[in-house]
């Protein structure tokens, strides 16, 4: 299931309950975090989160308003002993630009993985979501994120019936994994699991007109599955 948390959804100017813009999402207990405004770090911890299964970081564009609160996260993870890769994705100049914030936090206990987006579109497949940046309208090169999950299709009690696979395997399998059964075969999910077309998906772009279809073909799918 994928579960999203506002962080911060204030403009340029902060307020005393709003911060500046950020967004969780979480899978599997991973989390990918897309922008970091200024009190990004306050808000996670506000909402009861931590830092360390931070995966991934994408910004949308280098206003300050949108990636003002990284140094400080940086030096909360790092204070946190994290010692994984963390990966950040970002138009053209991301490694510039995290450099230069990085002035004040040069000292990280862990390696940090740019992607820079060169394209008007891009898809990656991270941690078991897929992550679509499209170009959206801005007065500097903008991106806006979608980030989805494929939905895991139905168990097909026929399917395993005909296959004469003994029901105490079935939940097993429709949770992904491989088992070997009492005659020593290997029994693989796909094999019993009809394709799902449906899948779960956010979309986060800026109040800008999109230079792609992605967001209305995203409200177009929502409307289609009833989600």
């Amino acid at each position: 299931m994928l579960d999203i948390c506002l962080l911060g959804t204030g403009g340029m100017m902060p307020m005393p309950s709003r911060f500046l813009t950020a967004m969780l999402a979480r899978l599997n207990g991973r989390l990918a975090l897309i922008d970091c405004g200024e009190g990004t770090q306050v808000a996670i911890k506000e909402k009861g989160l931590t830092f360390k299964p931070i995966d991934v970081i994408c910004f949308t564009h280098y206003h300050g308003d949108h990636i003002g609160g990284l140094p400080g996260l940086l030096l909360t993870m790092g204070n946190a002993d994290r010692t994984e890769p963390l990966t950040m994705i970002g138009p053209r100049g991301l490694e510039r630009v995290v450099n230069a914030l990085r002035v004040i936090a040069p000292e990280l206990p862990f390696e940090i993985r740019f992607i820079e987006i060169t394209e008007p579109e891009m898809r990656l497949e991270l941690n078991g979501y897929c992550i679509h940046a499209f170009r959206v309208n801005h007065n500097v090169t903008c991106y806006g994120y979608s980030v989805e999950i494929k939905r895991a299709g139905k168990f097909d009690v026929e399917r395993a019936r005909a296959a004469a696979i003994p029901q105490k395997y079935w939940s097993r399998l429709q949770k992904g994994e491989i088992l070997s059964g009492d005659d020593n075969r290997v029994l693989v999910e796909h094999n019993f699991l009809s394709p799902s077309p449906f899948f779960d998906q956010v979309v986060f772009e800026l109040q800008t007109t999109s230079s792609s279809a992605q967001a209305s073909d995203a409200q177009e799918r929502d409307s289609e599955d009833g989600r």
